[in-house]
């Protein structure tokens, strides 16, 4: 696994490079280990569970303070975070495998070694393809998992494709581009944004808009079917670099590394889908457009302030 990954988010919260390149390489052993850095809540998962193989996920994960490579893929079941999932290692695999501690379903926590995370280079040398694909599998090698965010896949059988359920990948792909064309066309987002802004009377510095897209996909066990949701997000805020590696001009350095600080005003609303075993999604709903405010301190001065404020535009489909 990377470092530069991780010294990559470390350089969004200001720590230089120096320090990043230390702290890189333990966040690197805890995700190898399989103890990651999370305030995800852990699921439970049966000895042979169904679910989707998720890649992309990088944003979510990023969401609830958990940091993989870029190409991790991860397995989505039921309303439950996304889980790390661990393959037992190829033979060409030996430089890349590790150890991990997991949780059984009886409760009990089994070493199991020799193993390698999963992303998209791993899931390839075994024949798995594309960026969602829904599977079977036997988890912990049949022991099941409790209460953990990770677990070992092992016994993997491909289902969408199959005469049991379509060709997940480019339906979802489809949604999901439908949902990013409307995050960059509809103006109401950016119109909230600007309204909690302007009802705060905070008088902010120079303004960056961001538009942030946060795809989620998983496996309803109870429904037979596969939920898609996508968080359309608009924010303003301000763009001052705080501490960090930035830019001065007898250096010469062009970095502009550093925690950016003031107030991010937001505005996000939630689309959501149900893809059947034909391949149909529905038409999809919509959530009304929430508002929040948050502090973006330096690190270790920041307290985030959220402000939810409901706004019920009239919003076209």
């Amino acid at each position: 696994m990377s470092q530069q990954v991780h010294r990559h988010q470390l350089q969004k919260f200001g720590v230089p490079r120096i320090a990043q390149q230390l702290l890189g390489a333990y966040l690197t052993a805890f995700v190898c280990l399989g103890l990651g850095i999370s305030g995800a809540k852990a699921a439970s998962l049966s000895p042979d569970t169904v679910g989707v193989f998720v890649t992309g996920a990088g944003p979510i994960l990023e969401r609830e303070d958990r940091f993989g490579p870029p190409d991790v893929v991860v397995f989505g079941r039921d309303q439950n975070p996304y889980m790390w999932v661990y393959f037992p290692a190829l033979g060409s695999e030996a430089d890349e495998a590790t150890s991990v501690f997991a949780k059984t379903l009886g409760g009990d926590t089994k070493e199991f070694a020799n193993v390698v995370l999963a992303t998209k280079t791993v899931l390839s040398r075994r024949g798995i393809t594309g960026d969602f694909r829904l599977v079977q599998l036997r988890v912990n090698g049949g022991l099941g998992s409790g209460d953990d965010e990770k677990f070992v896949a092992n016994e993997i059988r491909i289902i969408d494709g199959t005469p049991e359920f379509r060709l997940l990948d480019p339906i979802a792909n489809r949604l999901i581009g439908g949902c990013n064309d409307r995050l960059l066309s509809d103006q109401s987002l950016l119109e909230a944004a600007e309204q909690a802004r302007m009802k705060s009377r905070v008088k902010l510095g120079k303004l960056e808009v961001n538009r942030v897209l946060l795809p989620r996909i998983t496996w309803l066990s109870q429904r037979s079917e596969v939920a898609l949701s996508c968080d359309l997000e608009v924010s303003e805020s301000e763009s001052r670099l705080g501490i960090g590696n930035v830019r001065t001009p007898s250096s010469g350095d062009e970095s502009t590394e550093g925690s950016k600080y003031g107030l991010r005003f937001s505005a996000v609303t939630r689309e959501s889908f149900s893809i059947d075993r034909a391949g149909n999604a529905d038409a999809g709903t919509r959530t009304p457009i929430q508002t929040t405010v948050e502090s973006q301190a330096p690190p270790g001065y920041s307290d985030q302030l959220s402000m939810p404020n409901e706004i019920s535009p009239d919003i076209p489909k």
